[in-house]
């Protein structure tokens, strides 16, 4: 095998510039540009790189050299390879006419085939992953996914349905080792158990609260547990950890006992393997459904082009294929190294046996793409491999740091050294250069304590702090850069931010609901159907400077036809009607940049408050048309403008991040590589561990070998048989000491340690800690369970930030002394500085007199009344239905409010009682909340509301989740459902469902009489309308869950 230089390049090391370098100096020394054979990780990295060249070729007076750099294998590992594969095409027995799937059609196709091979097997599945909790109800696992993702995995790794079936057999007889001896546990006497509990604590004269808790759970359980083909194990290891105080120890202790033998239950042993061995199966023919379907149509993925030029590497022509591209090539150069797949790397080592040099330039410690393929344990192993065997004078690490200031490198450096204590120093460390030493003196390094109790409160108090930042430093916000863990935490910053004036860069929105995109799509649409009435509105309404069209609502209810005729003297319309006979010649992109240009948007947009981000919104519609056009290339499908606006309806498009300079910039760790700012702070340090033995992992058995670095790869899958965050202390003492269990969370402390890493390194003159400190009985308390993560070879954290104290600070890290400023930032912080005169010109500027409108629709639930006319209305209960019913927990009453609601909306029909309450299952199942209301119960609901309306209105017509619609006195449109419409001979009766579950249920009722008294009007104007003339008689209040009925009157 030819040498493999590895270089080591450490965060801001100059790791571009060195590549564009070495490449330079190669074709000045004699190699052509067409020789180069250079990878990297992104498209924009391979623009970067490929100009970079340009220029340093250009500098040294290559011009011909320019000229043929097009010729040589620059770009993304895909694009060399679909390039190999055009040009090796015969030899790889393909068309050379052979498609690449479009990425918004690879899933589709792949989900296409996963179901299918979930279909051939989920009668026999589906039923194991009930009682294993992976049927993807509420907070569950989903074995579809699992089969999904396991299927993904083994081609990513190339494995064959032999290498599956052998990750299945593994992956077994790894968890069955874990598992102790099985016996047999009868659900029977499980069942019995219950019932003398529930018997012996019914007969305690008075139960503690603690022995009635337990209780209602296990006559909740009861109602389940007679069947034991649905009884899920995460029950059993409820019942096995069920607590109760002394009064009622010895009632549940059987309970307890049996409950506890759930993991030696042979059935329970039963259905792991039968989930594992069928989850592998499914997958292996998920993976040949999707080739044969590829086969049959000529088309291929990513995935596919890898492996195809492996296959032409290993194929009966090999030799022709490895000679012809040895002639081609002499210098091979892999940027970003530590991101490579397994697949990959294969491809690259038969590569490096033809190429005369080889430079594999990266940096380990930023290997955060697991998740995307990449294997960070396959590369530093594959790295340390030719590391022992290259030049060392080739070999060196990059040492110098260009980015940070001293003060920041000295931070790093001492913080992740002893992170990384297994590698090198000098691969860890970086020094400032004799160049820098002037210029990169100081820095400035903070920790912002937060005083929070919840996620939302510290967010706001973080905005709090940038907002103070901005205002004693004058800095500009597009300086700052916030790092936050998942996106859904940089939602709830943007949020905060947004909510004291500041903006920041985050993607929320749709781009076709932004109100550039909404003008020029509009236009567009007029452009395509000058009848489009809705598209001529939507385009005055955007236009800021058409004052004179203030009135059009107006105009055009009083006459239509004339007041559309004089829309249309409008410059923008008479622009779109001249070029609408050239629509047919036109392509969608030239029609959007028409529209663009005739509607007026950059001249409107320029008098809008963030005229960069609807610029950038104009830029990203630009591209969304584009990638339109690319697809249908792809499908060989002509493109059009109607296509195109379908295109844009059917993809959830987000707008434009927005990433000006008056934007904070918010985004994730791992979208923050390869980028810097002056200011970085570094949020969600709070973040938990979530490593486990149940996550699906890719490892190689045995020794490296690199000739074949496929080479026994296996797949290790566990189903996690408990939901959500439910623990089981029987499951926690197997896994204490289970090998594989410490190997997922090594794994998984590595990669948060390596994205700890990308983030103390994107800043150059200032890095911040924020830290939640939140405050409980036992005193403030820092939320750092994530930056505890950094650790030194002895496992004792690195960084302890003081509790309380603020002001300048000395951190000792490892024996360096680290300067640094702790600030805080509490309730009356924030009231202060909300206060500060000088900071009020950053809030948003709307004029005043903007006028305000009521909105044109409304739903009657939305209708509030004040406190004076709301004591005006009586409520008086009217009907009790019996017993409250037990609901769990503290559910989302909006999710369970809704499925009661659906179910009520349901007739019984002829169903019978066991189908009936099999129909309440499946609903509570598919909401997710089977574990918060028996159902059971769900139907007791459903039978006390139907025998009060027979007992109190026999012979009533009932209209369940009745529409109403009403135009009111003011033009406005009032639309809604009654959730029940009594009609009987003499008037109406409205009876409206509320599952409040609280006290006050009087006063509660009464909050619904706004509601109530809309629906009366809405009833009795279309009885007027219809000539019956009845009138509502009655408003009622169901409340079912503390079986109460409650009539709300005064309403008219």
């Amino acid at each position: 095998m030819s040498t493999i230089n590895i270089i080591n390049a450490s965060a801001g090391s100059g790791k571009t510039y060195w590549l564009t370098k070495l490449a330079g100096e190669n074709v000045v020394n004699g190699i052509s540009a067409n020789r180069l054979f250079a990878t990297t990780f992104t498209k924009k990295a391979a623009a970067e790189l490929v100009e970079r060249l340009r220029q340093r070729l250009l500098s040294d007076g290559k011009e011909e050299e320019v000229n043929l750099l097009s010729d040589g294998f620059v770009g993304t590992v895909n694009s060399v390879c679909a390039r190999l594969l055009t040009e090796y095409a015969i030899d790889a027995g393909l068309s050379p006419a052979l498609d690449v799937i479009p990425e918004e059609d690879t899933g589709k196709i792949f989900n296409m085939a996963v179901e299918e091979a979930i279909a051939e097997q989920a009668d026999k599945l589906e039923p194991v992953a009930r009682r294993l909790s992976r049927y993807g109800a509420y907070r569950q696992g989903d074995w579809r996914n699992d089969v999904k993702d396991i299927a993904k995995m083994a081609r990513d790794n190339r494995l064959d349905s032999g290498a599956i079936e052998q990750s299945a057999k593994k992956s077994w007889e790894s968890f069955s080792t874990l598992l102790p001896n099985t016996i047999q546990c009868d659900t029977a006497a499980l069942v019995q158990a219950i019932q003398s509990a529930i018997d012996a604590l019914s007969k305690l004269a008075k139960l503690s609260k603690g022995s009635q808790v337990a209780l209602e759970a296990l006559e909740e359980i009861k109602k389940t547990a007679s069947d034991p083909e649905r009884l899920p194990w995460s029950t059993w290891a409820k019942l096995a950890k069920l607590s109760t105080p002394k009064d009622g120890k010895d009632a549940v202790a059987e309970v307890q006992g049996l409950a506890g033998e759930w993991l030696k239950n042979r059935r329970f042993h039963e259905d792991v393997k039968t989930m594992i061995d069928g989850a592998f199966y499914c997958a292996a023919l998920a993976v040949e459904h999707f080739q044969t379907y590829k086969k049959q149509h000529g088309l291929m993925d990513f995935t596919d082009q890898e492996s195809g030029v492996l296959d032409l590497f290993e194929g009966t022509e090999s030799q022709f294929f490895q000679d012809s591209l040895k002639n081609r090539l002499s210098l091979l150069l892999v940027d970003e190294f530590q991101d490579t797949s397994p697949i990959q790397l294969a491809i690259f080592l038969e590569l490096n046996q033809l190429c005369g040099s080889s430079f594999w330039v990266g940096d380990p410690k930023q290997s955060i793409y697991g998740f995307r393929g990449s294997d960070p344990v396959l590369m530093n192993v594959a790295a340390d491999h030719f590391s022992k065997i290259a030049d060392p004078r080739l070999n060196k690490p990059l040492s110098d740091s260009w980015r940070s200031q001293k003060l920041l490198v000295d931070f790093s450096n001492a913080v992740f050294k002893n992170v990384f204590h297994e590698m090198p120093e000098n691969k860890v460390t970086l020094n400032i250069p004799s160049q820098r030493e002037k210029d990169a003196k100081g820095g400035n390094i903070e920790a912002w304590l937060l005083d929070a109790q919840n996620k939302s409160d510290t967010a706001i108090r973080l905005a709090i702090a940038i907002q103070t930042l901005l205002g004693d430093t004058g800095a500009k916000p597009g300086d700052i850069a916030v790092l936050c863990r998942k996106n859904d935490d940089c939602d709830d910053l943007a949020n905060a931010l947004e909510s004291i004036g500041l903006r920041a860069s985050t993607a929320r929105g749709s781009l076709v609901k932004t109100p550039a995109c909404r003008l020029v799509l509009a236009a567009l649409r007029y452009l395509a159907d000058k009848k489009d009435t809705l598209a001529m509105i939507e385009v005055i309404n955007f236009l800021g400077n058409h004052g004179e069209y203030k009135d059009w609502l107006a105009k055009l209810v009083n006459d239509r036809d004339a007041y559309l005729d004089e829309l249309k003297s409008n410059p923008v319309f008479q622009n779109l009607d001249a070029r609408r006979d050239e629509l047919r010649r036109l392509t969608p992109l030239e029609a959007l940049e028409y529209a663009i240009d005739a509607s007026g948007v950059l001249e409107a947009a320029a008098s809008w408050p963030n005229t960069p981000l609807a610029l950038a919104n104009l830029d990203k519609l630009r591209l969304s048309c584009v990638k339109y056009l690319d697809l249908c290339r792809a499908r060989h499908d002509s493109g059009s403008l109607s296509g195109y606006l379908s295109y844009l309806t059917e993809n959830d498009i987000k707008e434009s991040e927005g990433s000006d300079d008056q934007a904070i910039q918010v985004l994730t760790y791992h979208k923050a590589k390869g980028l810097e700012w002056k200011v970085v702070i570094l949020f969600n340090l709070d973040d938990g561990l979530k490593g486990s033995a149940f996550n699906l992992s890719a490892k190689t058995e045995g020794a490296f070998d690199p000739q074949n670095p496929l080479n026994n790869r296996i797949l290790h899958f566990w189903p996690d048989p408990l939901p959500g965050n439910q623990t089981s202390d029987e499951l926690e003492s197997l896994l204490l000491d289970c090998p594989e269990q410490q190997e997922a969370i090594d794994r998984e402390i590595k990669e948060r340690q390596r994205l700890l890493y990308v983030g103390f390194t994107r800043a150059r003159d200032s890095l911040i800690l924020a830290v939640h400190r939140k405050t409980t009985n036992a005193g403030a308390k820092l939320m750092t369970a994530w930056l505890d993560e950094l650790t030194d070879a002895d496992h004792e954290p690195l960084i302890t930030l003081p509790v309380s104290a603020t002001g300048k600070h000395l951190l000792n890290i490892g024996g360096t002394q680290i300067p640094i400023t702790i600030k805080e930032y509490t309730e009356k912080t924030q009231a202060l500085q909300l206060t500060r005169p000088e900071l009020s010109k950053r809030r948003p500027l709307v004029p005043a007199d903007l006028p305000l409108y009521p909105p044109a629709r409304y739903s009657p639930s939305a209708l509030e009344w004040e406190a004076e006319a709301l004591s005006k209305i009586t409520v008086s209960e009217r009907y009790s239905l019996g017993n409250r019913i037990a609901v769990k927990g503290t559910p989302d009453y909006n999710l369970f409010g809704t499925a009661v609601h659906n179910f009520l909306a349901v007739e019984q029909g002829k169903r019978n009682a066991a189908e009936w309450e099999n129909t309440a299952h499946r609903l509570l199942e598919r909401y997710g909340i089977l574990s918060v209301i028996h159902p059971a119960d769900m139907v007791e609901i459903h039978k006390r509301v139907t025998q009060f309306i027979t007992n109190t209105y026999p012979g009533a017509k009932i209209r369940r989740e009745w529409p109403i619609s009403l135009r009111e006195r003011d033009n406005r449109l009032m639309q809604g459902f009654i959730d029940m419409l009594l009609e009987l001979d003499n008037g109406f009766v409205i009876l409206d469902h509320k599952t409040f579950p609280g006290a006050n249920a009087e006063e509660k009722a009464r909050e619904y009489a706004p509601q109530l008294a809309a629906y009366r009007r809405a009833v009795e104007a279309a009885a007027m309308e219809t000539g019956t003339g009845k009138k509502v008689l009655a408003a009622l209040i169901h409340m079912p869950v503390i079986g109460k009925i409650y009539e709300v009157e005064n309403t008219r």
